[in-house]
């Protein structure tokens, strides 16, 4: 008889953060890698709203609300603690995989929790007082009662390690891959097509991520003025859509003098990012922490070279394929955004550095590693399957 795995399939509905991402690209390679289990998707409602990939079913129940809204927000803990542990009975679970940090305060069976980061913790003031109790409360509950615990990079499970007391051998580290629609050799036409689209200037530079002071946009905005000037580039574009702090990224640029030449897109589909990546210049991640920064691999796989902050997991992602920088030194960016920018073979090595680093990541790789976890864990249970 095949064991039932269940996975958190809220994210995938509506717009898809970096969480939804990886529950997406996790589950449309699992039940190839291990087809073995059955596989069940959980989800807010309505079942049509969420796209399973083959081999996975979904269950939908709750209330339906959109997902990043507030209602949506403040209802998750009911959704969360209340009704899910009923369905996990209901549905004779015998795995559960919280994606998204959390668990159910009842455990009705084995789980596995992945933890991608402790931003709320690390960067506090980035975030509303409020969540960032609750993701102490909740994420503080996963890590002493999950079965086992998945981080994305070494330093997310050193963090974890050191936050919340837990034994290092409950964590596995487990990387991201990038999306297979990323990668060195676009169709001119679909990249004529992007551009169009979403009418992108002839040369930029790029950030991909929620607009939000984590983020820390205002040094990429400043330290743009220079190239901006010289002509090095035309643009700086920014993909994501808004969050705590956005308005003031949008008031710098007015201050600054370069709102007309700062394009904000919003959320972009993913059908379109792949070109976004190709057509810019550079990937630009100034950002003050990130438990993985998956723009820089997406960057990489399609050949854009990409300056990334050196904190945080940042410097375990890129390797030595991107060039890094003090997210605090607005100088230091500049410096290399005119060093890069000025240089052709500069920008050829990083070309060639960032693809073949890319390639070391990938979702297969993810999804055998997942597998493995579930099976030990179901095995430590003495869950038959």
């Amino acid at each position: 008889m095949s064991c039932t795995i269940a996975l958190d399939a809220r994210k995938l509905s509506g717009y898809r953060s970096g969480v939804g991402q990886y529950t997406a690209r996790l589950a449309s390679h699992l039940a190839r890698i291990a087809p073995e289990f059955n596989y069940v998707l959980l989800t807010n409602g309505p079942a049509d709203a969420c796209i399973a990939p083959p081999g996975f079913r979904v269950v939908a129940f709750g209330l339906g609300l959109a997902n990043g809204s507030w209602p949506a927000k403040l209802y998750a803990p009911v959704w969360m603690n209340m009704q899910l542990p009923s369905v996990l009975r209901r549905e004779r679970v015998d795995l559960y995989h919280g994606p998204n940090f959390f668990m159910p305060m009842r455990k009705t069976c084995p789980t596995v929790v992945t933890v991608h980061d402790v931003a709320f913790v690390r960067v506090p003031g980035t975030y509303d007082p409020v969540y960032r109790r609750y993701m102490l409360w909740q994420v503080g509950h996963s890590a002493r009662e999950a079965d086992h615990l998945i981080a994305v990079t070494e330093h997310s499970k050193n963090d974890v390690v050191d936050l919340f007391d837990v034994d290092p051998a409950r964590i596995s580290v487990i990387y991201n891959g990038t999306d297979e629609r990323y990668n060195a050799n676009p169709d001119a036409g679909y990249l004529a097509d992007t551009r169009s689209a979403l009418q992108l200037p002839d040369r930029y530079l790029l950030h991909v991520g929620v607009v939000e002071a984590r983020k820390n946009i205002e040094t990429l905005l400043r330290a743009s003025i220079e190239p901006l000037r010289r002509g090095l580039v035309d643009s700086v574009v920014l993909v994501g859509r808004d969050g705590r702090g956005a308005d003031s990224v949008r008031r710098i640029t007015t201050v600054l003098g370069i709102d007309r030449r700062v394009r904000f897109l919003g959320y972009v589909a993913q059908d379109l990012m792949a070109g976004v990546y190709h057509l810019a210049r550079l990937l630009v991640f100034p950002s003050l922490f990130e438990g993985f920064g998956m723009p820089i691999l997406e960057a990489m796989a399609c050949g854009t070279p990409v300056l990334a902050s050196d904190t945080s997991s940042m410097p375990e992602v890129a390797g030595d394929a991107a060039m890094m920088f003090s997210p605090a030194d607005v100088n230091a960016l500049e410096r290399l955004l005119i060093e890069v920018l000025s240089r052709p073979e500069l920008h050829a090595e990083l070309r060639r550095r960032g693809l073949a680093r890319a390639a070391r990541f990938t979702w297969d790789e993810a999804a055998t590693r997942h597998a493995a976890v579930y099976r030990q864990v179901l095995a430590q249970s003495n869950r038959l399957c």
